[in-house]
């Protein structure tokens, strides 16, 4: 007999077929005694309620095969004296989970987890409370027959990942049924989140119990799952060079080779300097062998690698830069009073400042590269720097002032001071280690910019077109000047041997060797000229439109020319002076005048 309890009845009871039976045989037997003694009696009998019927609420949900049911509050239900009853028929006790007291009494929290392969959504589900041989319904998912719920959620989730290396971002998902409205996750780490689909980092190795608890008005839920986190394998320094070794300065790209994910590094070139790039480059500008090392780092720990003695920088002979960077002027100033300074290929090397009076206010300096060791300060007049055919770059330890006077700035530029620009017609990119002072007029070609450290200024109103090539930047590509110091001459008989002479007038072929040389004769243009100063100056004037095509060494002096032309090398301490209007000075390679190196003069 199973008597059911409703909130509205005290209860009834339902009886199985053999119940049934002794039922009726009772109710016929007492109407044949009454209807024989004339009495006409009705006797129904029942089962009397136990004494105490637990109260208990449950929350029922179903998800496919598989059916919960929480005790969400009430009364504890004593081991072997409840019943679940699926379609009316009880459940294998090997169908049935109990979590998270899996033995003793059902209590208040646990859940009931029944999973068989014939449940569904719809199956009626049934508590019946046992006392001895009565049993009674405390609860039910619904009617026979209903459509059952609401329910409390059924929690679950999924993730995106369930193990992986620390520091692990994990994605997780919600999946719960019956609509809960608040979540709370604990992901074993100490850390919790109420969101409903949560991402989180476990920043240490270990295995984590993730819970989520899913909760609605009605009841919560509990679904768990195992995030694996190892931890991060210590780096394995690892690196090479592009180059390892060349003349000063040498610029050397270095790359981090790096196994196991470093998250940092730092580099020592061996020259004082450091570096926490991944990839740094770096410029040695002093002749050396330099022990460069890498230590690589991540969360595991870190690692370093040494390469002993790994770049080796060499000084250049001072010929052999002069034949390779094609040098045509090396001193400590230019004075130009021509019309230009031509050489597409070559470069220039100023010790010293650089002014508009220097230059003839209109003449120009057309070559590729450009090394000025001091400021530079044009103002007024024409006077250009670099090649409009070949533009390379312009190199400046000082400030670069280019005031009034449209003049043309070839090339990219490189300012270690500060940059003052009004007029002049910038065709490459400009990086100012400094700041940046705009006037009027100035004009940059499509693609060009200004790159500065320090500050930007500029009247109001300003055109802001030319205002946006102006870019602030932490740093900006640096440069060394060349420090290949001027050699001395060679011995007296060296220069005996090859037909040198210590005097005589401009001709072809002319071999100069003496402590100075000065000629102020006019002659027709001589060609294969080369003159040696060894303790003075140089000065050829007088030449009229007449030329000169040769190699002027003096590296105790200066030297000085007045005609038409020069073609050729000028290496001069202290500069080159040229005092003639008109005059064009165009470069030679220093190859052009020596059949063997055996015969270089210096």
């Amino acid at each position: 007999m199973v008597c059911e309890y409703g909130p509205h009845s005290l209860h009834h009871c339902l009886y199985d077929d053999s119940g049934v039976s002794e039922v009726f045989g009772a109710v016929i037997l007492i109407t044949i005694i009454a209807a024989a003694v004339g009495l006409v009696a009705v006797s129904v009998f029942s089962q009397p309620p136990p004494e105490k019927i637990p109260a208990v609420n449950f929350l029922f949900a179903s998800k496919g095969n598989i059916i919960t049911i929480h005790h969400n509050g009430g009364d504890p239900l004593p081991e072997g004296n409840y019943q679940i009853l699926v379609n009316s028929y009880p459940v294998p006790s090997g169908s049935i989970t109990k979590f998270p007291s899996p033995a003793g009494n059902w209590v208040i929290g646990d859940t009931l987890t029944i999973q068989m392969n014939d449940l569904s959504p719809s199956s009626y589900v049934q508590v019946v409370y046992l006392d001895g041989s009565a049993s009674y319904v405390l609860a039910s998912n619904s009617t026979p027959g209903g459509a059952g719920g609401p329910y409390a959620p059924v929690a679950s989730f999924i993730t995106d990942v369930s193990s992986g290396i620390a520091p692990l971002d994990v994605q997780f998902t919600d999946t719960s049924e019956y609509s809960p409205d608040s979540w709370v996750w604990e992901f074993g780490d100490g850390s919790i989140s109420f969101t409903q689909h949560p991402v989180h980092t476990f920043t240490s190795a270990g295995t984590y119990t993730v819970r989520l608890t899913a909760e609605n008005s009605l009841g919560s839920s509990t679904a768990t799952r195992i995030i694996t986190v190892s931890g991060a394998p210590v780096p394995v320094a690892n690196f090479t060079a592009n180059v390892t070794s060349g003349i000063v300065p040498l610029t050397v790209q270095f790359t981090d080779l790096s196994e196991n994910n470093p998250t940092s590094w730092s580099w020592v070139f061996g020259d004082g300097n450091v570096s926490y790039q991944q990839n740094p480059q770096h410029t040695f500008v002093s002749v050396g062998n330099y022990t460069v090392s890498l230590n690589a780092t991540n969360s595991a720990g870190s690692n370093s690698m040494t390469r002993t003695e790994y770049i080796q920088v060499s000084s250049v002979p001072f010929v052999n830069y002069v034949i390779e960077e094609n040098v045509f002027v090396y001193g400590s100033q230019l004075r130009f009073s021509g019309a230009k300074v031509a050489g597409p290929d070559a470069t220039v090397v100023i010790t010293e400042s650089l002014s508009t009076s220097d230059l003839n206010r209109g003449a120009s300096i057309a070559v590729n590269t450009l090394y000025i060791d001091g400021d530079v300060t044009l103002d007024g007049g024409s006077a250009g720097l670099g090649s409009a055919v070949n533009p390379g770059n312009i190199y400046v330890t000082g400030d670069m002032n280019l005031l009034s006077g449209t003049r043309d700035i070839y090339g990219d530029v490189y300012v270690r001071g500060n940059l003052r620009l009004k007029d002049a017609r910038i065709h490459g990119n400009v990086y100012v280690d400094g700041d940046v002072t705009l006037y009027w007029t100035p004009w940059l070609a499509p693609g060009s910019h200004i790159y500065y450290t320090g500050t930007l200024s500029a009247p109001a109103y300003y055109n802001q077109g030319i205002l946006d090539k102006c870019i602030h930047q932490a740093t900006v590509p640096g440069f060394a000047m060349p420090d290949t110091a001027l050699p001395s001459v060679k011995s007296s008989g060296w220069y005996a041997a090859r037909g040198y002479v210590s005097s005589g007038p401009l001709t072809d072929n002319l071999k100069i060797f003496a402590p100075g040389y000065s000629s102020s004769s006019w002659t027709s243009t001589v060609n294969d000229v080369v003159i040696i100063a060894s303790a003075g100056d140089i000065s050829i004037t007088g030449l009229g439109g007449s030329g000169f095509r040769g190699v002027l060494f003096a590296p105790n002096g200066k030297a000085t020319f007045s005609g038409g032309f020069f073609e050729g090398v000028v290496i001069a301490r202290d500069g080159f002076d040229v005092i003639s209007g008109g005059t064009t000075v165009t470069f030679k390679n220093l190859e052009t005048y020596f059949t063997s190196p055996d015969d270089y003069p210096f």
